[in-house]
């Protein structure tokens, strides 16, 4: 499906090298937009994300982008400017407006995504032009429903970074449970859609769910993920179910929600390099 994310914040910086037909000190402006729609982050922790950034240069944290195609537009000069949109979910492009580390990560994960992906050097001398875009944020293709309201899944039943060895026998011995559920409709897709994926999404239809509160147990294994029905009623309704990873992900890395509006369960997973 396609969305418009919402204007967020411009990023004003310059070509450090040149680059075809692209020349050197060419201004770039990033459009940092959100959207609800897109994939949160593995994890929501964000104090202690930026706490490691004061201490540290090598943070293990990755925020899902959606970046655009460079476009051509003008700067207050007349001069002919690129214009990228990089889109974030919402939750972590409200807290970068409010904590200064958190913004200066966000800043560099843009400028190092738009350099990986378009093969461009761009200068870290940024600027923010009082701006909420640089021109129409362009519309992104996602594989996720829309005018979703996104609620953060309790710690309490987040995923353990180790696995159940008993998920199979519990199935076994709640077998009796399980006699008129049905197995929960699933797919998983992975982010970027094409070459080696940094991010599995997998999205769990649990429609006749209310709440996830007590009535789920996810698991993770480094191919394998496990949601396993907690509790009567929703062993009643659902059956425990099992989805093969085509990737090895990192366990110590899981993000999962749960969306009120639609019932959908979403987990995102960091691939290992």
């Amino acid at each position: 499906m396609q969305i418009r994310p919402k204007a967020g914040l411009v990023i004003k910086t310059h070509l450090a090298e040149r680059k075809e037909d692209y020349p050197e000190g060419m201004k770039v402006f990033i459009n940092l937009c959100h959207s609800a729609d897109i994939p949160p982050p593995p994890t929501m922790d964000y104090e202690e994300v930026a706490r490691a950034m004061l201490e540290s240069d090598n943070v293990s944290f990755k925020v899902p982008l959606s970046l655009s195609a460079p476009r051509t537009d003008k700067d207050k000069s007349g001069k002919l400017c690129l214009v990228f949109d990089a889109a974030c979910n919402t939750t972590p492009f409200e807290h970068c407006t409010k904590d200064a580390s958190f913004h200066a990560f966000m800043v560099t994960l843009c400028c190092e995504w738009i350099e990986s992906k378009h093969e461009l050097t761009l200068s870290r001398d940024v600027s923010f032009p009082k701006l909420k875009s640089k021109g129409e944020i362009s519309l992104h293709t996602i594989r996720k429903q829309s005018k979703s309201i996104i609620t953060e899944i309790p710690k309490t039943i987040a995923p353990p970074k180790s696995v159940n060895p008993d998920v199979s026998k519990l199935a076994q011995t709640q077998s009796t449970d399980f006699v008129n559920a049905v197995l929960p409709h699933h797919e998983v897709f992975a982010e970027p859609p094409a070459g080696k994926p940094e991010f599995l999404v997998a999205r769990v239809s649990l429609p006749k769910l209310a709440t996830i509160k007590g009535n789920l147990h996810l698991d993770v294994e480094a191919r394998k993920l496990i949601v396993t029905p907690a509790g009567k009623t929703a062993a009643s309704l659902y059956k425990p179910l099992e989805i093969e990873l085509n990737h090895n992900v990192v366990l110590e890395e899981v993000g999962a929600q749960f969306d009120l509006s639609t019932r959908v369960l979403t987990v995102t997973l960091v691939c290992e390099k």
